[in-house]
This record gives structure tokens, C-alpha cells and sequence, in this order.
């Protein structure tokens, strides 16, 4: 959910994200690694190009980390939780309508190194991750 700025090329986000990704460790172990965080964002459009129709943007956030788990097939389970991150993107959105449009973005996203403790121990891990997103936005 988020706020533009009349003929501003600011806007403001808070996003609730989920994230998930295989992940592959030390001596062939393998697992998944997720997590779910609240972010505040803040972008900014850059003029459009392409005739008009393509408005590239980037955007800088802060994020609260509200859970991370590594689940290690069939061993164990680790959590974390209340860690701060930050995350950067890159992208464009194309017009489809005058209220709606579509985008693309590369997104980097960064909670530091985590140890995570669980039944069977702690693990530590740096959760970093580059994500690549098909977005769309509706305007009110």
C-alpha cells in the first residue's frame, strides 16, 4: 500500500513481503530458507521514456524482519526474528490503463548474518537475496 505525491516524483510504501528460497549449505545439506518482513519504502520516478510510456524508478527501504527460518530437510527447524534490513530496487512500469499499470523490478535485499537456533542447534547464515518481481499497481 502506498501514497504518491501530486506532481511529485516521490512516493511512500509499506510492504508486507513473504520470501522463500531453496538453499544449499556445508556438506551437501540442503533446506529452505524464509522469511517474512514489514518495509517502509521510499521511490522516486525518473521522467518517463519510450515515447512516454515507460517510467523507470528506484527505490530504497527499511525493513523490519518479523521471522526467518531454515528448515533443513528433515532435521531440524531454526527460527530468528526482530533483525532490521534494507533493500534496493530498480525497475519500470508501463501504463496499461490511467489507473493501472505493470512493472518490472530487480530488487536486492539485505538482513546480515543471522543466527538461527532451533532443536537441533544454531546455524548461522547471511540472508541476502536478489529478487526479480512482475508488479502491478492500481491507483485510487
Amino acid at each position: 500500500m502506498g501514497y504518491g505525491y501530486a506532481e511529485s516524483p516521490f512516493r511512500a510504501e509499506l510492504e508486507f513481503a513473504y520470501r522463500t528460497a531453496e538453499a544449499d549449505g556445508a556438506a551437501g545439506t540442503t533446506g529452505d530458507f524464509a522469511s517474512t518482513t514489514l518495509a517502509l519504502n521510499g521511490y522516486y520516478d525518473f521522467k518517463p521514456v519510450a515515447g512516454g510510456r515507460l517510467t523507470p524508478f528506484v527505490e530504497a527501504g527499511l525493513a523490519y524482519v518479523t521471522e526467518i527460518d531454515f528448515d533443513i530437510s528433515g532435521t531440524r527447524r531454526n527460527r530468528g526474528a526482530g533483525v532490521f534490513g534494507y533493500q534496493l530496487m530498480a525497475a519500470a512500469a508501463y501504463p496499461v490503463s490511467d489507473r493501472c499499470s505493470i512493472s518490472g523490478e530487480l530488487r536486492y535485499f539485505d538482513a546480515g548474518s543471522q543466527s538461527l537456533s532451533g532443536p537441533g542447534g544454531t546455524l548461522s547464515a547471511d540472508y541476502r537475496s536478489v529478487d526479480i518481481a512482475l508488479g502491478t499497481a492500481f491507483r485510487f
